[in-house]
């Protein structure tokens, strides 16, 4: 079949005008999302005992919870994420332990975000509580008005701080701090045990007693690489309760 110039320069016009369509609804739509690279930091854990972590890196994406396994030897990751509301990001080291944490607003001009545990405290409230709400906040706003009461967010009183959060009634009230606990002595194996937490020094048991600890509520966990073993500390309001198991690292 022939074609005629006439012909031929309008197949080519509707091709020119298809392909800037593609391109059109292809720009619109990442202008809807942006590009993060996530760090996670070197782990008590590793830097300590020389063993390698794989985590569970968990965000928001809407009102959905996105997961994505993270091998040993990752430790930065490049997401892709909406760019239209605040996004918290949790690494949990072996899927289960206390997160590193951060987050991004709709108006942070950054590609690159460092996480830290500190701020997991408050990162895997907001994550895991209603994202409609959630997702909406101006996080470093909050973040340094909870700063004005304590830098240690384990401290924040979680109870009345998402009660008020949930019922849109954020106020200087909301940053309610409680102290932490101190825990005299607990039975542990001879050995050296190093908690999960940066702030929490190791211990060098070598009568079955460790020294003074001092925790926040929560579940935090001791590693003896020697043994195998791993510690968890319950620590609640109705007193602290200990379970060894084997380790989940080696």
């Amino acid at each position: 079949m022939k074609y005629s110039r006439r012909n031929v320069f309008f197949i080519m016009l509707s091709v020119y005008f298809i392909l800037i369509i593609f391109s059109f609804f292809s720009c619109k739509t990442d202008i809807f999302f942006r590009h993060v690279n996530i760090i996670i930091p070197e782990h008590p854990w590793e830097y300590y005992e020389g063993v390698k972590l794989w985590y569970y890196l968990c965000y928001n994406d809407g009102e959905e919870i996105i997961r994505k396994y993270v091998s040993p030897e990752t430790r930065e990751i490049a997401i892709k994420v909406p760019s239209g509301q605040t996004v918290y990001f949790c690494a949990y080291p072996l899927g289960e332990m206390h997160c590193y944490g951060g987050a991004v607003e709709p108006s942070d001009n950054i590609s690159v975000l460092l996480l830290n545990q500190n701020e997991g405290f408050l990162t895997d409230l907001l994550l895991n509580t209603e994202l409609s709400v959630s997702s909406k906040l101006r996080y470093h706003y909050l973040l340094d008005q909870i700063f004005l009461n304590t830098n240690d967010l384990s401290l924040l009183d979680s109870s009345v701080f998402i009660k008020d959060l949930l019922n849109g009634k954020i106020s200087n009230a909301s940053f309610k701090t409680i102290e932490p606990i101190s825990i005299s002595s607990v039975s542990f194996f001879t050995g050296t045990w190093v908690c999960e937490l940066e702030n929490v020094n190791r211990m060098f048991i070598n009568d079955g007693e460790s020294p003074e600890i001092v925790l926040p509520y929560g579940i935090f966990r001791y590693l003896n690489k020697e043994r195998l073993l791993e510690s968890r500390l319950v620590v609640s309001e109705t007193g602290v309760y200990k379970h060894d198991r084997s380790s989940l690292v080696n």
